[in-house]
């Protein structure tokens, strides 16, 4: 039967509302994946779409794939667009649409293992980020990330008046919705909401009236890494904007030696999944198959002097010398 423009779009919308079930942020996604698709194979806006526009032969695909390949993306990342048309095609199929289902061979992820970042090559990613447009947004978008672990589109969808103050511990809470719909809150110190709040200040903001934070898309945010990794030399270590959730994880561990808490930084409902984003090259010298033989002298303490205990203290393992800056602190 006859199908109009106005059909094709309002099915993509339903199709996307129903996306919405599922998830805010995966709507989100969709949208940006199909309206990309639809730019590149047919130069239109999907409020153009005729039926003719919906047919593509496998080799259209393919060669979709390997532009996505050939501006940069990762295999992760291709493989998420390419499942979003896939599942947008079923849809029509479904719904009785005279095209081809889309049949796309998925790209190897098993051996792209992503890039782990220290906070210090996330400042210089952080101040790479400047010379772009809206480099101070972008900026301020790097730090969230890497302070926060939170994923890239729960902060796109970020609004300030996700952002509340703590009273009890002098800080603002970060509250999105991040992954299958769960809830999470990361604090931030009030000197760096104060930096978020400039954003405010660029000379483009008033034109927006949502209260989002940051005003980038996905695309936008893979230029941005793709700019900024290149720019710091790190481009041959397969670094995404997802390396930055990683980096708060690996704080946590390095200074309080404490699984549960980091796995609570990336907001993980399984503690397996937390170990993916473990740095694999941390210190082993603190663990039991080498502490359990080396005999101690427990009186070793009262044998050095002040200069020496001191020393000690500032040479040991950072989660150590935390705790004993806690407990010291309780002196005073």
């Amino acid at each position: 039967y006859f199908l109009n423009q106005d059909t094709i779009y309002n099915s993509i919308l339903t199709f996307l509302d129903e996306k919405a079930l599922e998830s805010k942020n995966t709507k989100q996604g969709y949208l940006t994946d199909i309206t990309q698709f639809f730019s590149f194979m047919c130069n239109k806006d999907i409020n153009q779409l005729t039926l003719e526009d919906i047919q593509f032969k496998n080799k259209d695909i393919a060669a979709y794939k390997i532009h996505l390949k050939n501006i940069g993306l990762s295999n992760a990342t291709i493989n998420r667009k390419l499942s979003a048309i896939t599942s947008l095609f079923n849809y029509f199929i479904l719904n009785d649409y005279q095209v081809e289902p889309i049949k796309v061979k998925l790209l190897d992820v098993t051996s792209q293992n992503r890039g782990t970042l220290t906070i210090e090559e996330s400042e210089r990613l952080a101040d790479a980020a400047l010379e772009l447009h809206k480099g101070y947004e972008k900026s301020m978008l790097i730090k969230l990330a890497a302070r926060t672990s939170t994923r890239e589109t729960a902060l796109l969808n970020l609004k300030f008046n996700d952002i509340a103050y703590d009273s009890k511990n002098d800080c603002y809470l970060v509250r999105v919705l991040d992954k299958g719909n769960k809830k999470d809150e990361k604090p931030i110190t009030k000197e760096f909401y104060n930096d978020l709040l400039k954003i405010k200040n660029e000379y483009y903001y008033s034109k927006y009236d949502d209260s989002k934070v940051f005003h980038l898309n996905k695309d936008s945010v893979c230029d941005l890494m793709r700019f900024a990794t290149k720019k710091c030399g790190l481009e041959d270590r397969n670094i995404t904007f997802h390396s930055l959730k990683g980096i708060a994880i690996n704080w946590t561990l390095e200074n309080y030696n404490d699984i549960v808490l980091a796995q609570k930084q990336g907001n993980h409902a399984n503690i397996n999944t937390t170990m993916v984003y473990v740095n694999k090259s941390r210190d082993v010298s603190g663990m039991a198959g080498l502490c359990m033989d080396i005999p101690v002298d427990e009186g070793i303490f009262d044998q050095l002097s002040k200069e020496q205990l001191v020393e000690l203290i500032k040479s040991a393992d950072k989660s150590i010398v935390n705790k004993l800056k806690i407990l010291a602190k309780k002196l005073f």
